[in-house]
């Protein structure tokens, strides 16, 4: 998975654009959100907002990147 990662990443940068997929945006989130409990062993709560769009069009890896690092984060702080 490392390799994985550190592959995209080169593309990335090198100006190569990642497939972007319709992604049902609060399943996706409840199911990161889960993960993370059971990798970090704490509870995680999040909220929604009724106006959160239903779809997002986005790189499933990159957003689950960006969402690892932001509630790493928040665990630290």
């Amino acid at each position: 998975e490392l390799t994985d990662q550190l592959l995209t990443l080169a593309r990335v940068e090198n100006g190569h654009h990642l497939v972007e997929d319709e992604l049902e945006l609060i399943t996706f989130l409840e199911e990161f959100i889960l993960q993370k409990q059971k990798e970090t062993d704490r509870k995680i709560r999040f909220q929604t907002d009724s106006g959160m769009p239903i779809y997002l069009m986005a790189n499933e890896y990159s957003l689950r990147i960006i969402l690892a690092n932001l509630v790493d984060n928040a665990l630290k702080y």
